[in-house]
């Protein structure tokens, strides 16, 4: 039973590390200061982070 428990939360914190890791790269991009494809280059480092 405790195993179970353990997996369980193994899954959530990696899936909440991955929406975390692609909410700051899509943060970062759209932020980036001048930057046209900011937005662009954002989504691709989010897409980097998802392998």
């Amino acid at each position: 039973m405790f195993l179970i428990i353990l997996i369980k939360s193994l899954i959530i914190g990696v899936l909440v590390g991955v929406l975390v890791g692609v909410l700051v790269g899509v943060g970062v991009g759209a932020g980036a200061a001048g930057e046209e494809n900011g937005g662009l280059y954002g989504a691709r480092a989010a897409g980097d982070c998802l392998g």
